[in-house]
């Protein structure tokens, strides 16, 4: 018998994590190998993420500014904002949350709670802005300088500074290496042909 290893979805085979998504309009987990809405966790699971919710009181205040009152609609906003995505990697283990992801939310660049709710992301360097993530999507894309300048109504020039700060941010020497982190972080897909 062949044994096969490969990730798996947290959640689904194993009781000991969590896999936090938003679909559609609901905020969901996948939880001992179920689809399961955030107010039928268990009670253990509710405190550990208000636990670390009250280590984040900027994000805390954001929450009230956005009228979350309610303990529920609470814990599903700080999902939704911080660990929305789907994505392979656990959200919550043994009920310690992990880090924050950066994902695709739809409101990225118009809310005025971004970074306060949300995760930024970039590495060593600092964080990236909303242009430079414009730009990566751009390069995995497989788009040329001038391409991404078209696109995003900006200078060729300005790409390039955009391309240089962000070598600076993640510590990258190329713009493979930009497009192999950005895959890895669930930032952009690169398309196949």
């Amino acid at each position: 018998m062949t044994t096969v290893n490969q990730p798996i979805l947290a959640g689904l085979l194993d009781n000991d994590s969590i896999e936090f998504f938003a679909y559609g309009e609901h905020h969901l987990a996948m939880f001992n190998g179920e689809v399961t809405r955030i107010n039928e966790l268990p009670e253990q699971i509710l405190e550990a993420i208000e636990a670390e919710m009250l280590t984040h009181p900027e994000a805390m205040a954001a929450l009230i500014e956005l009228g979350k009152y309610d303990r529920i609609e609470r814990i599903e906003q700080w999902l939704f904002c911080r660990y929305g995505g789907f994505d392979n990697k656990p959200d919550m283990v043994k009920g310690v949350m992990g880090e924050p992801e950066y994902w695709a939310c739809p409101l990225r660049g118009n809310c005025p709670h971004e970074f306060k709710l949300c995760a930024g992301i970039g590495g060593p360097g600092g964080l990236l802005t909303h242009r430079e993530i414009d730009v990566i999507k751009g390069v995995v894309a497989g788009e040329s300088d001038k391409q991404i300048s078209d696109s995003l109504s900006i200078s060729t020039n300005t790409v390039i500074v955009h391309l240089r700060n962000i070598r600076v941010k993640l510590h990258a020497q190329s713009t493979k290496d930009i497009a192999a982190w950005a895959v890895a972080m669930n930032i952009a897909t690169p398309q196949i042909f």
